[in-house]
């Protein structure tokens, strides 16, 4: 949970899976990570080990999330 009772990564109630940026303006994302959590200790660690910067990091994290969450959604595809 949150810091205020919410499931941690959750979407925010009220909030739309639809983008309102245009597809060629830039996204910003803000990511908070508290000292002491597991997401800050990898953050911190692979920053240090891979030697490129957090955002490369997050990039680099982001791009494999999504890879394996496609290949999921196919898999399911071709069971179902």
């Amino acid at each position: 949970m949150g810091a205020r009772g919410s499931k941690t990564g959750a979407q925010q109630r009220g909030r739309t899976d639809t983008f309102k940026q245009k597809p060629n303006e830039s996204v910003r994302p803000g990511v908070h990570l508290l000292p002491g959590t597991p997401e800050r200790e990898a953050y911190e660690f692979l920053v240090s080990d891979m030697g490129v910067s957090g955002a490369e990091v997050l990039r680099r994290a982001l791009v494999e999330l999504y890879q394996t969450q496609k290949a999921r959604r196919s898999a399911l595809r071709e069971a179902g």
